[in-house]
């Protein structure tokens, strides 16, 4: 698909800029800090979420699939179905990357630094809870 050349390229690109540039380039570093706060990641409800797993569900007990494998022998065969708690933790740490500053750092004085404390505590056990799920 056009999609996945699109990847292929962009990944090819990155790999010819990784060996053109030495590693001290500071051109792809944030150096003041700025981030994209006004980014907002918005994933499904958890009724529409369960929906959808049915439904796919469904197909894959008939031999059915979404990417035209038959037999469960496609991609989401591979990946296990890890319920809406791992689905909203995963896409919950989008957050925290958006805004780093504003969600677990008290730099810009919106947290003390126990409440900073504690987001980050939380952030590092979502964190640790996604890469557990998906080793």
């Amino acid at each position: 698909s056009n999609r996945d050349v699109d990847s292929e390229f962009a990944g090819s690109i990155m790999m010819a800029l990784a060996r053109v540039f030495p590693i001290s380039e500071r051109s792809a570093v944030n150096v003041l800090g700025s981030f994209n706060v006004e980014n907002a990641t918005v994933f499904e409800e958890k009724e529409d979420f369960e929906k959808g797993w049915h439904v796919r569900h469904s197909k894959e007990k008939r031999g059915e699939s979404d990417d035209g494998a038959e037999n469960g022998k496609g991609f989401n065969a591979m990946v296990p179905c890890l319920g809406y708690e791992f689905y909203s933790t995963f896409w919950g740490l989008q957050k925290v990357f958006t805004d780093p500053q504003g969600t677990i750092l008290p730099s810009r004085g919106k947290l003390s630094n126990t409440e900073a404390f504690a987001q980050f505590t939380s952030f590092a056990s979502d964190v640790r809870t996604v890469l557990a799920a998906l080793e």
